[in-house]
């Protein structure tokens, strides 16, 4: 008889060998599994469970008929256990190895029944096997049957969203973008003071169309706006030139509907904007002033772009120039330190040490003073 229940316990082993148990894991009761360190989003190393494995000295496998998830409370006394003793939830669909190849001592129990007849029977079969090999040396695993397996899917990652270092251009806003050719962008509404039939008007350019172009004609470049001015429209065109590897803004032409029609310079030299091919130009400490017969142009905080491949700025040059404020005040207090340096230097350099000395030896120094 008792070779019978042998050989029925090795059948029913490998049987679950051969279907093998599907996921989510729960483990429980060994010791040991307070150094087990689950990786997030992927499984758990073999060798580490092949070690658990073979260090403990029973090992019991609770396989579910479903892989719902499980509720405490249809399993207060698993609970109860759980709070007292070290345990792991791996929710993965098989593990990388099963303990029937490392350890002699195992016993798999099919669990049938409602949940409460479930808890009040892996409870009593732990207990036991606790009895007999001791506190911290049984590992419980609670299973689900392979094909009721609760599969896991890693999502695949969304593509990161690029985003474009140019604000989004809509009509309030201060973004003129001609669509992959050229784009300026202010931080507040370019003002346009306009001699209007002899009297000179301000107007603030808050409200444009969307439709902008930009006209490239090789080495010249032209970026037209249309503005809104109450119940009319104001044409701003931007020139561009470009040579030698650089580009850079020379004039600003303003047509209004009641055909003014005039051209505005940049005030002073220094304050052009200019910048190599394929870069932007940045300047937020020095407005770009334009200056004509008929009025003026002023914008503050500004970016600008021409003959772009997309609608993003490139890496900008900014106004401000190489010899800041800081590095002049620098300069200036390094020159008194290396002066004061050279004249100490120099004065010590003029210092004539007497060529004799006194000895016992020979006769007392004499020195001659002339008046």
């Amino acid at each position: 008889m008792f070779k019978f229940l042998v050989l029925l316990k090795f059948l029913v082993l490998l049987n679950f060998a051969n279907a093998g148990f599907g996921g989510p894991f729960l483990f429980w009761g060994d010791s040991k599994l307070v150094d087990v360190k689950l990786p997030a989003l992927r499984t758990i190393d073999e060798n580490v469970l092949a070690n658990l494995y073979q260090e403990a000295k029973s090992v019991m496998v609770f396989v579910r008929n479903a892989s719902i998830q499980l509720d405490k409370e249809d399993f207060p006394k698993l609970v109860g256990i759980l709070a007292k003793t070290q345990w792991a939830y791996l929710p993965q669909q098989n593990l990388p190895v099963e303990p029937f190849d490392y350890n002699p001592n195992i016993e798999i129990i099919a669990l049938t029944g409602d949940p409460s007849h479930q808890d009040t029977e892996m409870t009593a079969l732990y207990n036991d096997a606790v009895t007999i090999y001791g506190e911290g040396n049984v590992l419980a695993i609670l299973a689900c049957k392979e094909n009721e397996g609760h599969y896991l899917y890693k999502r695949d990652a969304e593509e990161a969203k690029t985003t474009s270092s140019t604000p989004e251009e809509t009509e309030n806003s201060f973004v003129y973008v001609a669509d992959g050719k050229a784009i300026l962008y202010t931080t507040s509404a370019p003002i346009l003071h306009l001699n209007v039939s002899g009297n000179m008007e301000r107007f603030e350019l808050e409200e444009h169309e969307k439709l902008i172009t930009f006209d490239d004609r090789g080495e010249y470049g032209r970026l037209s706006i249309k503005f809104k001015t109450g119940t009319n429209f104001l044409f701003l065109r931007f020139n561009f030139t470009r040579i030698g590897g650089y580009w850079k803004i020379t004039a600003a032409n303003v047509e209004a509907v009641n055909k003014i029609d005039t051209t505005f310079l940049i005030s002073r030299k220094s304050c052009i904007p200019e910048a190599p091919i394929g870069f932007s130009y940045r300047c937020s400490s020095t407005e770009m002033c334009f200056h004509g017969s008929e009025g003026n142009l002023t914008i503050k905080d500004f970016q600008v772009q021409p003959w772009l491949k997309t609608n993003r700025f490139s890496e900008a040059y900014d106004c401000v120039g190489f010899m800041t404020v800081p590095i002049w005040s620098g300069i200036f207090v390094c020159s008194i330190l290396i002066g004061i340096l050279s004249l100490g230097i120099t004065l010590l350099m003029d210092i004539k040490p007497p060529s004799r000395f006194e000895n016992n030896r020979s006769k007392q120094l004499t020195f001659t003073v002339q008046e």
